[in-house]
């Protein structure tokens, strides 16, 4: 079975309506590779990625999916994925490098320490829809230097200084711009470079896994 494949069974059998505690560190893979650290979070979304390079390579059976229900939480669309994966996405190059994303960012590199367990919901919504750099910039508020402070401490003690064009600048002109938009705060599917997407993700993962061998 493919990273992909996995992934997408993961999603199939997580239950998205049970918010306990209890479930999430029983079932929720970023807990599990925590040692049930309930702070803990996904920090590249892969749903992201895979719903670019769906909607790039533009298949009838994608198609035929609203944008109501191209979501991760739909079972039927997830299924079909699982069974039609390469009449969704019939190009080789996209198939490899999702699947090699995927393989990374199930690993505890793709993992981050949340120091607000509320920051899980809220960057998950809109307007960063998961992500990271957008919410970077909000938490990099020059005008509030105690703040200002203490998200750079969070940074460097999560590893995500491979976010930044020099790791010692942990500044908002520094955030690196994955997407390949105009800036950080443009990254509405419609505009995203799928191919530097995809590199940029395999790129941080690969880098920042060799902090939890």
């Amino acid at each position: 079975m493919t990273a992909i494949e996995e992934q997408l069974q993961y999603w199939y059998d997580y239950d998205y309506n049970n918010k306990s505690a209890k479930y999430r560190q029983t079932y929720d893979r970023d807990c599990h590779l925590t040692d049930g650290n309930l702070y803990a979070d996904t920090m590249l979304s892969l749903w992201t990625p895979l719903r670019c390079v769906l909607n790039a390579c533009g298949s009838e059976r994608w198609q035929k999916y609203t944008q109501k229900e191209r979501t991760k939480t739909n079972k039927v669309l997830i299924r079909e994925l699982q069974t039609n994966l390469t009449q969704f996405i019939p190009n080789e190059r996209y198939l490899e490098r999702l699947n090699l994303l995927f393989r990374l960012g199930r690993t505890r590199a793709n993992v981050m320490i949340l120091p607000y367990r509320f920051w899980n919901t809220a960057r998950g919504g809109f307007p960063y829809c998961d992500y990271l750099p957008h919410f970077l910039y909000e938490l990099l508020a020059p005008d509030q230097p105690l703040f200002l402070r203490a998200a750079q401490n969070w940074i460097r003690r999560e590893h995500l200084e491979m976010f930044f064009d020099n790791k010692k600048t942990l500044t908002r002109p520094h955030l690196r711009n994955l997407a390949g938009t105009q800036n950080v705060l443009s990254h509405h599917l419609s505009k995203v470079n799928t191919p530097l997407l995809l590199e940029n993700y395999i790129d941080i993962l690969q880098r920042r896994r060799r902090y939890y061998k």
